[in-house]
């Protein structure tokens, strides 16, 4: 039922809130299994089948209007104004592929909302964000680091278990 109602989720992607619901409730529906979700029938699988559909029409549901706020707002624009900054001749083109991955709409969206749609210091912490991950790509990527800290048992607690004390640099 999962393949079924992504296909028909992305299918319906425009969709206002009502007729999303109603292809989602169907599509959840249409697995070709039998099983009911009365109280008495049901039983455990039945439920989490009941769960599964109301959670996915949840998520379309905030998908809509996530998209909603986005025209809304004229947050389109701005976002735009962010991943340009990402193309040839700007600031952050020289970045790999793997530090502008990071920086995809929903991140852009994300500042722009912690800033409260203010473009400038979006772009500066968006800049700062991606070089960031462009610079600690190996870190990032085979989580391969030097090992510094230490560590102590500090004594124990009033059950005999021990206490330990650990400071890392990393």
């Amino acid at each position: 039922w999962l393949q079924a109602w992504s296909s028909q989720r992305a299918a319906e992607a425009d969709v206002d809130d009502s007729t999303s619901s109603n292809a989602a409730h169907s599509a959840c529906n249409s697995s070709g299994d039998s099983t009911t979700t009365s109280s008495k029938s049901a039983g455990v699988g039945g439920f989490r089948r009941a769960a599964l559909a109301v959670q996915a029409i949840v998520r379309l549901r905030s998908d809509v209007a996530k998209r909603r706020r986005l025209v809304d707002n004229g947050m389109a624009a701005k976002v735009a104004k962010l991943m340009a900054l990402r193309e040839p001749g700007q600031p952050l083109a020289g970045l790999s592929d793997f530090a502008k991955e990071y920086g995809d709409e929903e991140f852009c969206l994300r500042l722009l909302r912690k800033f409260d749609g203010n473009v400038q210091k979006c772009a500066e912490k968006y800049k700062q964000a991606l070089r960031w991950r462009e610079s600690y790509e190996e870190l990032i990527t085979t989580r391969k680091f030097a090992q510094a800290g230490d560590g102590r048992v500090v004594g124990a607690d009033r059950f005999g278990r021990p206490i330990l004390y650990m400071c890392m640099r990393n």
